[in-house]
């Protein structure tokens, strides 16, 4: 051939899109991938993670696939056994991390059918129009067929003898006709055998497992054997000479010859660690991180698996009396300290075989008696009852904390975990409410009650929403001339009926919840509202001032004085003309911070008036301290008084209250001979059903007018 026709490969690949353009109609894509499909080597590339891009068919059926859609986005592990996919995987990252190739490299795989086929791969690095190294691009000859597996099992078994050494798993061969198990070093040292044990019959290294594992294990085996089914793939244990257990995670996979299984090869993986950690979860999602007892969750199953096994059983639900009080004055931490001290005495108390012991929340603690007598629950119940009278010793200090306890026995009416707990902590309320350090059994009519109750709490809620309630008014009086100086403010609810219902029926329900301070605020700007109506339209009002009552609830508020200022200015009332009226009880509830918000009421213009005296914990010698400028007789002081009859108690009450520069008002007044004897012990003002019941604001604009 002559040098002006010669043509160079450069010349020859610079001519290629001339030959497509003079070729019209063709798809570069489509012939190029007709090329490679025409290809007798496998070839295939693979994304920076190893997953397929793409392959020819030589390579697709290799894989077991019909077509490239259903390889794609796959790797290695999903068709090939473990250690091999580990390998192929290692050879990719060398030639990515490299940039260099793999040529000729020998290998056997096992294909999908279990015929094993010798290759020579050549491995190369895929990269972008930059240059960059995106993946791996490779492609492999056959260079045995499946029936020469014995030869390319020995020439691989230097190769895979040192893959197994430097394994961390370890490596297992299973030949069927010897029934002998070829271990690798490592897989004899996870099974608890010396080095050297690389040879054993099947039996015995099955008996390296419990009874009952070694016969599922040895199971599984068998239906490989006889019927190619799927892998091995199991989970075990095995007990140590040093009394500790392994756990190991048992990969077999089968190879075939002629429709037969020959031998089972796989793997053995220390789990230890991943079972540990496992159960370690399991543990805290089932247990209380503090106490180290069963938690809300887990008693809950606990019920549950009773309901389901219509077993009999007894719930005994505690609650700690005055926890609170810890927690508040020493700290959380002396708190959790307190915690755990009384979960171990419950636990030494109550921990026997057929009792599951439970911190359900907070200082709430749950005892499952699995079995059929009640009483014993009940004695149960008693005796940590009277355990609990005992100190505890926390942080160098002598602390004492009683039980409250319900006891509800799992009866037909009690369908899910809730219903039992449910009752359980109805009767708990009630064991509380009886004075503590005791215990109550549940009954049926409890529930009903638990139910009227809830349902009138609704009732109440509804109510603080859209402002249901009403203000009756009752008259005070001047002791000497009889006119009306004053009224109180008192709440009232319309009911159902039409009756309104008196506070007792929702006042403690409102102190509980808090909502009485809404309604407190409520009560104020209605009231001062009312008196400046009654001051338009009455003359005889002009001196008229109102008393509202404040709940020891609404002085936690700081905002308190302020609100109440705002409340005044906008009903355009001065505070000289309101009286606060608080008890003595909520004066003892935090004396400092009630006395203080008092004093800013009172140098303002409000006056204080000690409402209820002689009922609670202040003495006369108090008074002295505390801001007022009114004492209110408590009715107590008021009944028994008769004609001329002495009575010291209330005589001393009013001298001293006097010799205090304090006025008194006794109320509770519903006879003349009352009227009559506090008049002549110097009462200055009286209040009480003998002048006039509380009644609505149209009544009281009849009485100025």
């Amino acid at each position: 051939m002559t040098t002006e026709h010669s043509l160079s490969a450069a010349d020859a690949a610079a001519d290629v899109p001339d030959f497509f353009e003079r070729l019209p109609g063709i798809d570069e894509r489509r012939i190029l991938r007709q090329v490679i499909d025409a290809v007798p080597a496998g070839v295939f590339w693979k994304d920076i993670d190893s997953r397929f891009l793409g392959a020819n068919e030589a390579f697709l059926k290799l894989l077991g696939v019909d077509s490239m859609e259903d390889a794609l986005g796959h790797n290695d592990h999903d068709y090939f056994p473990s250690e091999m996919a580990r390998e192929f995987r290692a050879m990719d990252r060398h030639v990515m991390d490299t940039g260099e190739a793999i040529v000729e490299f020998e290998e056997f795989v096992i294909s999908p059918d279990g015929t094993v086929d010798v290759l020579h791969t050549t491995k190369a690095p895929l990269r972008d129009e930059l240059g960059a190294v995106v993946g791996v691009v490779g492609g492999f000859r056959k260079v045995t067929s499946a029936v020469k597996i014995e030869e390319a099992l020995l020439r691989s078994q230097e190769r895979y003898a040192l893959v197994a050494e430097a394994s961390r798993d370890g490596i297992w061969d299973w030949d069927r006709g010897t029934d002998v198990i070829e271990l690798s070093p490592r897989c004899a040292e996870l099974l608890g055998l010396p080095g050297s044990a690389t040879k054993m019959m099947s039996s015995d290294v099955i008996a390296r497992f419990g009874p009952d594992q070694a016969t599922e294990i040895g199971r599984r085996a068998g239906e490989v054997f006889r019927s190619q089914s799927v892998p091995i793939d199991a989970t075990a244990s095995i007990d140590l000479e040093d009394g500790s257990r392994r756990w190991v995670q048992i990969v077999g996979a089968p190879l075939v010859r002629d429709g037969r299984v020959e031998r089972i090869v796989g793997s053995l993986a220390d789990i230890s660690d991943d079972i540990e950690r496992e159960r370690d979860l399991e543990h805290r999602a089932t247990h209380d991180g503090l106490t180290g007892l069963q938690n809300r969750w887990s008693l809950n199953q606990s019920i549950e698996r009773v309901l389901a096994g219509d077993r009999a059983a007894s719930v005994l639900y505690l609650d700690l009396d005055h926890f609170k009080v810890v927690n508040d004055s020493l700290g959380h931490h002396v708190g959790d300290e307190m915690l755990e001290a009384v979960a171990r005495r419950l636990t030494s108390v109550a921990g026997g075989s057929s009792a599951t012991l439970a911190r359900v929340g907070g200082d709430e603690f749950a005892v499952l008696c699995d079995g059929p007598d009640p009483e014993a629950s009940e004695r149960l119940a008693e005796l940590i009852v009277r355990e609990f009278v005992a100190p505890f010793e926390i942080a160098g200090l002598e602390m004492y904390s009683s039980v409250s306890i319900g006891v509800v026995h799992v009866a037909d009416a009690h369908r899910t975990a809730a219903d039992v707990m449910r009752d359980a902590d109805t009767c708990l309320y009630r064991a509380k409410a009886a004075g503590k350090s005791c215990h109550r059994v549940f009954e049926p009519s409890m529930r009903d009650d638990a139910d009227s109750a809830l349902s009138h709490q609704n009732l109440v809620r509804r109510a603080v929403e859209t402002m249901q309630f009403a203000l009756h008014y009752q008259p005070i009086r001047d002791a000497r001339s009889g006119a009306m100086v004053g009224v109180e403010a008192l709440i009232r609810w319309p009911g159902e009926d039409g009756e309104h219902l008196e506070p007792s029926a929702f006042l403690p329900f409102l102190e509980q919840t808090g909502l009485i301070v809404r309604v407190g605020e409520w009560v104020l700007a209605t009231a001062c509202r009312q008196l400046a109506r009654w001051r338009e339209a009455a003359p005889g009002a002009a001196d008229l001032y109102v008393a509202v009552n404040l709940s020891q609830i609404q002085f936690r508020s700081e905002r308190l004085v302020d609100d109440m200022v705002a409340v005044m200015a906008d009903a355009g009332v001065s505070p000289a003309d309101v009286v606060v009226e608080v008890t003595e009880t909520a004066v003892a509830s935090d004396p400092e911070a009630v006395s203080a918000q008092l004093s800013r009421l009172r140098s303002l213009g409000v006056r204080i008036a000690i409402d209820d005296f002689g009922v609670g914990q202040s003495s006369l010698s108090t008074l002295d301290r505390l801001p007022a400028d009114i004492l209110k007789l408590d009715r107590s002081l008021v009944a028994n008084l008769r004609g001329s009859e002495p009575a010291p108690v209330t005589t001393g009450v009013i001298t001293m209250a006097h010799a205090l520069g304090l006025v008194t008002i006794a109320e509770g007044i519903e006879s003349e001979d009352q009227r009559e004897w506090l008049q002549r012990a110097g009462c200055d003002f009286m209040q009480g059903y003998f002048f006039a019941r509380p009644m609505p604001p149209e009544q009281v604009l009849d009485l100025l007018t």
